[in-house]
């Protein structure tokens, strides 16, 4: 399965949950997250669904 770049807003969300969520999405992996113009952006086997985009914004403090 090829993995593609995906990206979310930075906005109220911590790397560490976008990191913990998206280890309980796809397992311990290493996601290359990094932060470009206020999106985080990561390497995932596949993009986030919107229901699994509405599940992280709730993660947002």
């Amino acid at each position: 399965m090829p993995y593609v770049w995906d990206t979310f807003e930075t906005y109220r969300l911590t790397r560490n949950s976008l990191e913990q969520f998206l280890r309980d999405l796809h397992g311990p992996y290493d996601y290359y997250i990094q932060v470009v113009n206020g999106y985080y952006q990561f390497w995932v086997p596949q993009s986030l669904t919107q229901d699994q985009r509405e599940d992280l914004a709730e993660k947002r403090t």
